[in-house]
């Protein structure tokens, strides 16, 4: 079992009464909200001690008591609000939080091999009945899918009224800003992106530095002087590593939108991968994000100005680009195919796999999955 399931069947079974390691009871009233992002794995729990006044904080699961330490929670202040650790597997030390307080543990051992089948997709058990090329067929299928759902919502925030140059570029940018904020603040992000904007234009010619403390003094993240237009309470502050931070996220939008904004549009369709290295020189080059961005928003976006432009090469070679990238899947999401017994090939471990695991195994679409529609009585 890895760790994704774990926390999968503590988010559906997690609550209930339990007993310490130290002994004592303790009553998990809400398990809390699964956390994808940075910081404690889930967030907002609801326990009650043995005696004593319901808590409210996170919750944090590990398979081996002891990685509490190697991930370094230890000395994170972000995992100061942890009410318990919960794990599989005891260890020598008990889990003790930056701040001091140690965190009471709950050995949770459920049936692993009767819940991690029901964790798995429902062909699990039979797709070594299935001929590799339904299966290659099923995730080619999702990877176009994808492309299909990306260009979707991105047209959502297409905004009417406007020429097709500052209607593509704004739908860019509000695009970006809501990948910049993978995973936890990707709304407030878009928000401010939504505000840059539309300040473009009502005060042009703002240098970078201006535009930025403009911005971080609305956003909700500095002091609260009044004027803000999102509450601090919108950001989700735990546990960001440093590049992740919102602030430092906030100033590469900045930047982004910027560039966006004072590029001509044809740039984007005569030398668009020039232009996605000018606009985006802000973000690190190596970064993982940077590389989500040009594939999931970036890819998308110049399909829709070809067509937008009725420009037939740059629709199709960033499709082509789409269906030949590198990009790959979470290892979670490898690793629970691989463990069902899913042949691992380029199309299952990229962007077709994140397709399926997501919107196919993860719903339950059996009726609508050419592996499901071979398997009497899933199709």
């Amino acid at each position: 079992m890895n760790e994704l399931t774990y926390q999968k069947i503590w988010k559906r079974r997690g609550a209930g009464r339990y007993e310490l390691l130290s002994g004592k009871t303790v009553h998990v009233v809400h398990s809390g909200a699964h956390n994808h992002g940075d910081g404690p794995d889930f967030s907002g729990a609801c326990v009650q001690p043995e005696s004593g006044l319901r808590l409210f904080g996170d919750i944090e699961l590990h398979l081996h008591e002891e990685d509490w330490y190697r991930h370094g929670h230890h000395n994170d202040p972000a995992y100061n609000r942890v009410l318990l650790h919960i794990v599989a597997e005891s260890g020598k030390r008990r889990a003790i939080r930056e701040d001091g307080i140690p965190v009471p543990t709950v050995l949770y051992r459920p049936e692993y091999n009767r819940l991690q089948k029901q964790d798995q997709p429902i062909c699990a058990p039979h797709i070594h009945l299935i001929r590799p090329g339904i299966v290659e067929e099923q995730f080619q299928r999702a990877h176009r899918e994808y492309f299909e759902r990306k260009t979707e919502d991105m047209l959502s925030r297409y905004p009417r009224g406007k020429t097709v140059s500052d209607g593509w570029k704004t739908m860019l940018i509000l695009s970006l800003g809501n990948a910049l904020g993978i995973s936890a603040n990707r709304e407030p992000l878009e928000q401010m992106a939504r505000w840059l904007t539309e300040q473009l234009h009502l005060q042009p010619g703002l240098s970078p530095e201006q535009l930025f403390e403009n911005a971080y003094s609305v956003s909700g993240l500095g002091s609260g002087t009044g004027g803000e237009i999102l509450p601090r309470q919108a950001w989700d502050l735990s546990g960001c590593r440093p590049g992740n931070k919102p602030g430092q996220r906030l100033r590469q939008l900045v930047s982004i939108t910027l560039a966006v904004n004072e590029t001509r549009l044809s740039s984007f369709y005569r030398s668009p991968l020039e232009t996605w290295r000018h606009i985006t020189a802000a973000v690190p080059e190596k970064s993982h994000r940077l590389a989500l961005m040009y594939t999931l928003i970036y890819l998308p976006s110049l399909y829709l100005l070809g067509n937008l432009l009725a420009h037939d090469s740059l629709r199709t070679g960033s499709y082509h680009k789409w269906l030949n990238s590198s990009l790959k899947a979470p290892k979670a999401v490898i690793n629970e195919f691989r463990d069902s017994g899913f042949p691992l090939t380029p199309s299952l471990t990229g962007l077709g796999g994140v397709y399926q695991h997501r919107e196919y195994c993860g719903q339950n679409r059996c009726e609508s999955c050419l592996i499901g529609k071979r398997l009497p009585g899933l199709g």
